[in-house]
């Protein structure tokens, strides 16, 4: 609380003011120091609720959910599990989230949304992605804006963007025109132990609504200091006891600056790049996705003609035993894949090419 630790509350404020500035967002949204990207989502989506039900009437603060009008939550066919778990807690119903098609790089579409909002009545959040967990892939965020402002004027719509992998890559004046239209969402998702390169327990709720993010968050009781002039942490995160999380993230920005961030972010996709570019030369290797950002997705075909799923996954785990690289394994579009994210400051050209001889040691020698 601000009152027993001011120190800590301020250098928290100060941090989330550069945290605007370096995402070019609005200077007047809140945030909110939490333990990761799932709290963050939570935070984020807990204000949507409460702004898109109290503009059709509803007190969900006071009131709950039962006997409510239904929100509608529509998500790209790739969003992050995050989303469904935040969305279960807050009593929304992850089995009635309305999934909209993706193309192929896992990137939502516009007019699929558009179609999907066209079938629904009443509030509704949208969430978008600023870097889809496997392929990086980012929704085309200024289209998915316009369709969202065009509904807004129907009935309550929030938007929403999960930018835990990529939010960070607008401090690049290079890599921020990927990002266009995503100041203006209502609320944003990032995680700071990504690009930051900060410890784990760093995310960071954004909300441009300060009224519906207070409401759905803060908490006051007798034996609490009263509320004074200067921002407390209690109001906006939720949980009462914490660590002073923030204090991570104000030390990175203090040392790396907005030019040392850039040069994380933009230095980490080229590695990506040159990654892709050496996956590809290797025989019966294949780079699954377009790298727009720091993810590579790679599937490995068997070289004995039977079984890609199962020699990926075998070469995955022999490259992990290396100890070269340690990328993860995952599926994408129902076949195994092998996914690298290249997110690490210090990662360089001699890293990229031990890991693709290491990768093609895994597939090739005991294949």
């Amino acid at each position: 609380m601000a009152e027993p630790s001011p120190g800590v509350s301020a250098l928290e404020a100060v941090t989330a003011d550069w945290l605007l500035e370096l995402l070019d967002l609005p200077r007047t949204c809140s945030v909110a120091f939490v333990t990761g990207a799932q709290i963050a989502n939570l935070v984020c989506l807990a204000a949507a609720r409460d702004r898109v039900l109290t503009d059709v009437g509803w007190d969900v603060e006071a009131d709950g959910l039962v006997g409510a009008p239904v929100v509608t939550v529509l998500a790209g066919e790739f969003v992050h599990h995050t989303i469904g778990k935040a969305v279960r807690i807050l009593g929304l119903g992850e089995a009635r989230i309305m999934e909209v098609a993706a193309d192929d790089n896992a990137r939502m579409r516009p007019e699929a949304l558009a179609e999907a909002l066209s079938t629904v009545t009443g509030p509704a959040i949208v969430c978008a992605q600023a870097g889809e967990i496997a392929t990086g892939g980012i929704d085309p965020l200024a289209a998915i804006a316009d369709v969202v402002d065009t509904r807004r004027h129907q009935a309550p719509t929030w938007l929403h963007i999960d930018g835990a992998i990529g939010l960070f890559g607008r401090a690049s004046a290079a890599l921020s025109p990927k990002f266009a239209g995503a100041e203006r969402a209502d609320s944003w998702c990032t995680d700071a132990h990504k690009w930051l390169n900060t410890p784990y327990d760093c995310g960071i709720a954004i909300v441009r609504d300060r009224e519906a993010h207070h409401r759905a968050m803060t908490l006051h009781a007798s034996y609490l200091p009263k509320p004074g002039a200067a921002r407390d942490p209690i109001d906006w995160n939720p949980e009462m006891s914490r660590r002073a999380r923030a204090t991570a993230v104000y030390a990175t920005l203090r040392s790396l600056g907005r030019t040392g961030v850039a040069e994380i972010a933009e230095r980490d996709c080229r590695m990506a790049c040159l990654l892709a570019e050496g996956v590809r030369a290797i025989p019966g290797a294949e780079v699954c996705n377009e790298v727009e950002l720091n993810q590579v997705l790679v599937r490995l075909h068997d070289p004995a003609g039977q079984d890609d799923d199962a020699h990926t996954r075998a070469a995955l785990i022999r490259l992990q035993a290396s100890g070269v690289a340690y990328p993860s394994g995952t599926t994408y579009r129902g076949k195994a894949a092998i996914r690298f994210s290249v997110a690490n400051w210090a990662t360089d050209e001699a890293d990229v090419a031990e890991t693709i001889e290491a990768l093609s040691e895994a597939h090739t020698r005991w294949g």
